[in-house]
């Protein structure tokens, strides 16, 4: 397994810590533009709870093995996402389940 993401000890720290590693600057503007209008998609017609409606405040989750659309799959499979996972990991990756977390504007609940 050769990758080419190198993860400093903050970084993994901060993953062990929090169950979750952010990694900036990865995407282009351009593939951030797409993704969110995948996740927007997703979010109008699949996010739990039914109860709210978007774009009302609140906190949107979408879930599953929707990961074949091809607009939610390119970030999970970018090379430096898989890279830093399977640094984390110390082994080969794969993906079986996701979960977006969606704020919108005007969320007053508690952080993630």
């Amino acid at each position: 397994m050769t990758n080419t993401i190198r993860l400093n000890d903050q970084q993994v720290a901060n993953y062990h810590q929090d169950g979750y590693l952010i990694i900036r600057n990865v995407l282009s503007t351009d593939e951030i533009a797409e993704f969110r209008q995948h996740v927007q998609q997703q979010v109008e017609t699949n996010a739990y709870p039914p109860s709210l409606k978007y774009p009302t405040p609140g906190k949107y989750t979408i879930s599953g093995n929707q990961m074949a659309e091809p607009g939610l799959a390119s970030v999970a499979e970018h090379p430096v996402v898989v890279d830093a996972v399977e640094c984390l990991l110390g082994q080969p990756a794969h993906l079986t389940a996701y979960v977006v977390y969606v704020r919108t504007p005007g969320d007053r609940r508690r952080p993630l």
